[in-house]
């Protein structure tokens, strides 16, 4: 089992990170983030519960090869060089807040020890099915983890440009002929 680290302890959630792991396709981190939803609101706490748990896959390296390293930096105010000075975890906890990593899942309930139960299983199991874990699709225009990994949202837009489907067609209509 991996060894979790936390790496963020505020009032309104909670983050842990896995040691940098590559299974030979990029060296990446699984991510755990605990939220407490009471920061949501009553209606949040009683449609959900009292926490919601979530386990991503962050990437820098892959998120190097777009643009959406370079949009978290801006959006935090930061430069590369400011990396380094916040710490070896500043640039994951950053990719992670922008939303620049694959969902691999995500549960809400009052019993954190269950929940954080049920999401080491399936860090376990996406530990070592990596790559059938990161070939999910995200989204209804198919992203998958790989794609969202990088940042690339409209990946499947591309990959499917030349398609006739009616699916494909509407899909590129509906975001403007990409």
């Amino acid at each position: 089992m991996l060894h979790l680290r936390t790496i963020q302890d505020i009032d309104s959630s909670k983050i842990l990170c896995s040691k940098e792991i590559n299974h030979g396709d990029f060296p990446f981190r699984f991510m755990i983030k605990i939220e407490y939803t009471e920061d949501w609101g009553e209606s949040a706490v009683s449609e959900l519960g009292k926490y919601c748990v979530t386990l991503a896959v962050v990437s820098p390296d892959q998120a190097k090869q777009t643009d959406a390293y370079t949009s978290a930096l801006s959006s935090y105010g930061w430069t590369v060089d400011d990396i380094a000075k916040y710490g070896p975890y500043a640039e994951y906890e950053m990719l992670l807040d922008y939303g620049t990593y694959a969902h691999l899942w995500q549960n809400s309930g009052n019993n954190l020890g269950l929940l954080l139960k049920a999401c080491r299983a399936m860090l376990a199991q996406s530990d070592m099915l990596f790559g059938f874990a990161m070939d999910r699709t995200e989204n209804a225009i198919g992203t998958t983890g790989w794609d969202m990994v990088r940042g690339d949202v409209l990946a499947p837009l591309r990959r499917y440009s030349d398609s006739d489907a009616p699916n494909v067609q509407l899909m590129r209509k509906l975001q403007g002929g990409v």
